[in-house]
């Protein structure tokens, strides 16, 4: 707009953004149907993998583990927030139907993780090792 009315000088462009940043709604229309908006879920995912299980792995660190403890805690959480933030995400070509559901690859993969870091957590829980780590006393 600034350019047709002469307020800025520059030079004509024949490319497709200088129409739809120019104003011409015309080729704005035409081109939205091929545009698709997607919701930013790499700020959900960096959230989550961050903030907040940086917050759960140092609420199970508070009090001596023994070790593999927390290992085992950091599969099972990362594998649960990812299964959550896989919801705001583009589903994968790979998509398994098990009766009303529908997991994707990367849903079974983190239910996996889920499950090993369980289990694992589980098993160095039981082992008679000393605790340690944490802030309070071994008791």
């Amino acid at each position: 707009v600034l350019f047709r009315s002469g307020v800025m000088q520059g030079n004509a462009a024949d490319v497709l953004y200088a129409a739809c940043y120019g104003g011409d709604t015309s080729v704005q229309a035409k081109v939205a149907p091929l545009l698709t908006a997607y919701w930013p879920n790499n700020f959900a995912q960096a959230f989550t993998d961050g903030v907040v299980l940086f917050a759960l792995l140092a609420m199970v660190w508070l009090a001596p583990r023994r070790p593999g403890v927390i290992t085992g805690c950091f599969f099972a959480f990362y594998g649960l927030l990812r299964l959550g933030t896989e919801q705001l995400r583009e589903p994968d070509s790979t998509v398994w139907h098990l009766g009303a559901l529908s997991v994707t690859l990367p849903m079974a993969l983190s239910l996996a993780m889920v499950a090993g870091g369980s289990a694992g957590a589980w098993w160095c829980g039981r082992r008679a090792a000393p605790a340690m780590g944490g802030l309070a006393k071994a008791g």
